[in-house]
Formats: C-alpha cells, sequence, structure tokens
C-alpha cells in the first residue's frame, strides 16, 4: 500500500445512484442510434445523434457530482 491518506470509501448511495447514470446513459445512447436508424425525414439525423451524445455525456459527468451537497 502506498503511503499518504487513505482515500475516504464512497457510500453504498452514491456507488448505486453513479452505476445507474453511467447505464442510463448507455441507454440513452443506443437509443439515439435507434432513432438515427429510423430517422424521420423532417429531423436531421446528426441532429438526433448529437442530442443522443450529449445527453450520454451530461448523465457520465452528473456521475462526479454525486458526492456533492447538490448531488442529489
Amino acid at each position: 500500500m502506498a503511503p499518504g491518506p487513505a482515500e475516504k470509501q464512497r457510500s453504498v448511495k452514491v456507488m448505486f445512484a453513479s452505476t445507474v447514470l453511467f447505464l442510463e446513459a448507455f441507454v440513452v445512447f443506443f437509443a439515439a442510434l435507434v432513432a438515427y436508424g429510423l430517422a424521420p425525414m423532417d429531423v436531421p439525423p446528426a441532429v438526433l445523434l448529437g442530442v443522443g451524445i450529449v445527453l450520454s455525456a451530461a448523465l457520465v459527468a452528473t456521475c462526479a457530482f454525486l458526492t456533492k451537497p447538490f448531488g442529489y
């Protein structure tokens, strides 16, 4: 074990919430791929993929805020 301060153990609540958010990011990403494949003519496919990727990234980024007081 390396010398230095010990890492604070994350709570079960934070670990479960980050797992759920990460899995939801996968669901949103694959839903964006399905929407891209079934794209209606009035919505450009790039918009569908862009929205899906940005939303997936936002869900993954939200995992970093779970340990903060405003995280929930």
